[in-house]
């Protein structure tokens, strides 16, 4: 239901963009006739709402399962207070792993080309950073904590990582579409993966800070953009995961015997120290 909901949320804000003149704002559609001709406000608008379908689609289902869950939801939006070594690893630890991987690529002499650091403009900034707000309140504040109440972390983790890679595909519910190249879909879901237990564990070991969450989501589009695109990037954001997977199981957290995690409704969890 919460990934129907996402899904629905974020197409029915995004369709008009899809159809308007303004269409290439819209990541890896084809080319296609636009036939709206919306202001830009509007079609940024239309856009960052579509960004936050995953939030207001955890927002709609707490409200529906009720006991005080949207309040915990929300809780989470305010819990800033984890040390700055977090939020540093959080920020800048998607471009550290980026610069590893073209530190190799230019040691094996394979660097093309080009500048080695790219400058976002001004609007793609802002949008890089308010966007992962509407994500991170649904992946990590809702369904990481709902999931991990019932099954492993690790598990939980891996299956937020289905849902969010399954959203990504929305284009595809669009009359723009979007390319279906198996290794390129391969390659995107195992980066998914790997971010996704990577925030995993820096929003449990936080005491389920989303701010943190925030800051990690920030700074692996960041990367993205203001990096060179390379390949090995995301084997290294996979190899940083199973390290992490390989000396914390369980992603920061410590439940009791029979105890169940539920931080919507009841607050922060259990966290290793």
């Amino acid at each position: 239901m919460y990934l129907v909901l996402a899904i629905a949320i974020t197409v029915g804000a995004a369709l008009p963009a899809t159809l308007s003149t303004h269409q290439g704002l819209v990541n890896g559609p084809h080319p296609a006739a636009g036939v709206l001709r919306w202001p830009d406000p509007v079609v940024l608008g239309l856009l960052l709402l579509s960004a936050h379908g995953p939030a207001l689609a955890a927002i709609i289902v707490c409200a529906l399962l009720g006991e005080g869950r949207v309040r915990g939801l929300l809780a989470q939006l305010g819990r800033w207070r984890a040390g700055p070594w977090w939020y540093a690893a959080a920020l800048l630890g998607p471009s550290l792993l980026t610069a590893v991987a073209l530190g190799i690529v230019l040691v094996a002499g394979r660097a093309g080309p080009g500048p080695w650091l790219y400058a976002p403009a001004v609007l793609r900034l802002g949008l890089l950073a308010l966007g992962p707000w509407g994500e991170e309140l649904g992946w990590r504040g809702f369904l990481q904590p709902y999931l991990q109440a019932r099954v492993h972390p690790l598990l939980a983790a891996s299956l937020v990582a289905v849902c969010w890679f399954v959203w990504h595909q929305w284009p595809l519910l669009t009359p723009v579409g979007a390319d279906l190249r198996p290794i390129g879909l391969v390659t995107f879901f195992a980066y998914l993966l790997a971010v996704s237990v990577l925030i995993a564990w820096l929003y449990n070991r936080t005491g389920g800070s989303l701010p943190v969450a925030w800051a990690a989501h920030a700074g692996m589009n960041l990367g993205l953009v203001a990096t060179p695109s390379v390949p090995l990037a995301r084997a290294c954001f996979v190899a940083a995961a199973l390290v992490v997977a390989w000396r914390d199981p369980r992603l920061g957290t410590r439940p009791e015997p029979g105890q169940r995690l539920d931080p919507p409704r009841s607050g922060p969890i259990e966290i290793a120290r």
